[in-house]
């Protein structure tokens, strides 16, 4: 019995060593996934692409020399984005020959870089192993959103930006006692996802269907804090509201006409 134990515990050792060399690995490739496609994309946007900018994205690029609260058919973040490109790049490199294309697409990479540290923190939120947590990038990296994301300038860059960021403060909120901080961000990231893309206000819908779909979940979700940064949240709308007013609607018209409602 004497040798036993020690035997015993030795395996248990070697079993955590084990476990724990298999998380560095996978934590290590994660790191790997995330360069990788930060170096394609660079070459893609800088060196190899082949594409001039698509046609959402020039619309955008002429939105971003004539900026403004929102626009017809979207709010003002991409525009924003595009023209602190243009700034930056011709501060940092007055008297380079970049690309037009590229200076306007360079956002999305580091967006896609951001979004990919977003996909690390929810799955790791959520109890996920970084084995998991890599199958959780190559599932998004596979994805035309995601990937494409990663070389347009379009709406969808930000918006998945702050998506994923918003359950990943969504879900501290819920983990966390002191949660002030968590709800606040969670309200910055929808305000700013908002002006992205107007689908951002369907994470109100996410968190209602979590409310209704798991009890013990109301308790942490429906407190005063909550309420109150879900209403702070939907400040984003209040540019896209105020333009509209003074252009007769048109962008809830156009929502409305691509909804088939007349």
């Amino acid at each position: 019995m004497a040798a036993t134990q020690p035997a015993a515990e030795s395996s248990l050792i070697a079993g955590d060593t084990r476990t724990a060399d298999s998380e560095s690995r996978h934590r290590l490739a994660c790191i790997a996934v995330i360069l990788i496609g930060v170096v394609i994309n660079l070459l893609y946007v800088l060196v190899r692409c082949p594409l001039d900018l698509s046609g959402d994205e020039a619309h955008y690029w002429d939105w971003s020399r004539h900026l403004d609260i929102s626009y017809y058919s979207k709010g003002p973040l991409v525009a924003c984005i595009i023209a602190s490109s243009r700034w930056l790049m011709g501060l940092l490199a007055p008297n380079a020959s970049l690309d037009p294309a590229a200076v306007v697409r360079m956002p999305a990479i580091l967006l896609s870089v951001l979004t990919s540290i977003g996909v690390v923190a929810l799955s790791r939120g959520i109890g996920l192993s970084w084995r998991g947590v890599l199958v959780a990038l190559l599932v998004c990296a596979s994805t035309p959103m995601f990937t494409v994301g990663a070389m347009l300038m379009t709406i969808d860059a930000p918006f998945l930006c702050a998506w994923i960021w918003a359950h990943v403060f969504v879900v501290r909120a819920i983990r966390s006692e002191h949660n002030l901080g968590w709800w606040i961000g969670t309200a910055l990231l929808v305000a700013v996802g908002i002006l992205a893309k107007y689908t951002m206000g369907l994470l109100y819908l996410v968190i209602a269907v979590a409310i209704l779909s798991r009890a013990g979940l109301r308790k942490r979700l429906l407190t005063r804090t909550s309420v109150i940064a879900g209403a702070v949240g939907l400040t984003g709308l209040a540019p896209i509201v105020f333009w509209n007013a003074a252009h007769q609607w048109v962008s809830f018209r156009h929502v409305a006409g691509q909804a088939g409602v007349s």
